[in-house]
């Protein structure tokens, strides 16, 4: 199913609950213009949706991605090269603290929900968890291969800090040039690993979802003595080990929109489209149940 498509369902099922303007317009106003944010390309496939939802609701507002790599995305922002990005990682003190300065005002953070890294085989591979603990000793093993989708995968960033593994030690990995590459590779080389993000195996509405859950092995991750697999469920109760917040910082910008936008994605209501993306959102939609008196469980009065 095409992104376009995807869209239009979710605008349906969202209705009447869209979010409204509280206050008046003004020629800053925050649901019309155009702003410019430059995204890590893994997040494409997750944006472009909600976009198109967004601008359905508010025609006079525009929002435009630009894609590059996790660590260009970050360095620019610090040197004050663009002004509002979204990464699949937290900027940590350091970052934002030498971003702040560089933009000459105080970073603004919205986490907006929460992917993950996947970890998938080769349905002919032997095991079926994979240890992060394991990782240093992995990329010493000329028998199994580590496979990342870029050169400058924030998903090996990740699993370095949390297997304590030297980034020399990686030099051992393969860095292939994308998600589609490495998913060629895992297929035609038994011993492979690879790790792409969990929205690409979770979106029913995704024929490469489809693909994915029948010709790979997904694999269980296991921290700290603690195996879990990946879902929805293990991501929302943070029980899964390899989390990703999906966060949009703003700096020097002057484009009001970027609130509009930001205040958007936080509603309980476009939390229902995160949600059927394969993504698990930071404000959880909200179930209304009503309560009675009586039990009919045959729906009779």
């Amino acid at each position: 199913m095409n992104k376009k498509l995807f869209s239009l369902i979710i605008i349906a099922v969202l209705g009447c609950y869209a979010c409204k303007p509280e206050t008046k317009k003004t020629s800053e106003s925050w649901d019309e213009g155009q702003v410019s944010i430059v995204a890590d390309s893994n997040l494409k496939v997750v944006l472009e949706p909600l976009v198109t939802i967004y601008e359905h609701y508010f025609p006079k507002a525009k929002i435009d991605f630009q894609y590059a790599s996790e660590d260009k995305v970050i360095q620019d922002f610090k040197q004050n090269n663009n002004n509002v990005i979204a990464t699949n990682r937290l900027l940590d003190e350091n970052e934002l603290h030498n971003a702040a300065i560089a933009q000459g005002v105080t970073i603004g953070e919205y986490t907006f929900a929460y992917d993950a890294v996947a970890v998938i085989a080769n349905k002919d591979f032997k095991d079926s968890v994979f240890k992060i603990e394991n990782i240093s000793s992995i990329l010493q093993n000329k028998n199994i291969q580590l496979v990342f989708d870029n050169p400058k995968s924030g998903i090996a960033r990740l699993l370095m800090q949390l297997s304590q593994t030297p980034a020399t030690d990686f030099k051992n990995a393969l860095a292939l040039q994308s998600s589609t590459d490495l998913l060629n590779y895992i297929a035609a080389h038994q011993n492979a690993i690879g790790f792409i993000p969990f929205h690409l195996l979770s979106n029913n509405y995704e024929n490469e979802t489809q693909y994915i859950l029948n010709h790979f092995k997904v694999l269980n991750v296991s921290y700290k003595e603690v195996t879990t697999a990946i879902s929805q469920q293990s991501i929302a109760d943070a029980k899964y080990p390899l989390i990703r917040p999906i966060t949009i910082y703003i700096g020097r910008c002057s484009e009001q929109v970027i609130k509009g936008f930001t205040g958007f994605l936080l509603k309980r209501q476009i939390s229902k489209a995160i949600l059927l993306s394969g993504l698990v959102p930071k404000n959880m939609p909200i179930r209304d149940v009503v309560v009675t008196d009586k039990f009919n469980p045959n729906g009779n009065k």
